[in-house]
């Protein structure tokens, strides 16, 4: 069970390689209970979905979503 992560918010879209690489290291970190590091990368994921919102690629409710889910 997550201590951070709301599993109950399914991701079903597409996500850039650099957005799942922050979500592998935000699992990670879940996992061992990492604080500083957990929230460290929440804001990174937070600042990163940002600028793929003003590219394009991910739409504004896809972003919050992934901002509910690991935030």
């Amino acid at each position: 069970m997550s201590k951070w992560i709301d599993d109950q918010i399914v991701i079903d879209f597409p996500v850039p390689s650099s957005i799942r690489q922050i979500i592998s290291e935000l699992e990670k970190y879940d996992k061992e209970e990492d604080v500083y590091f957990y929230f460290d990368r929440s804001e990174w994921l937070e600042n990163a979905t940002k600028d793929y919102v003003y590219e394009r690629v991910l739409t504004e409710e896809q972003r919050e979503l992934l901002i509910q889910k690991y935030s």
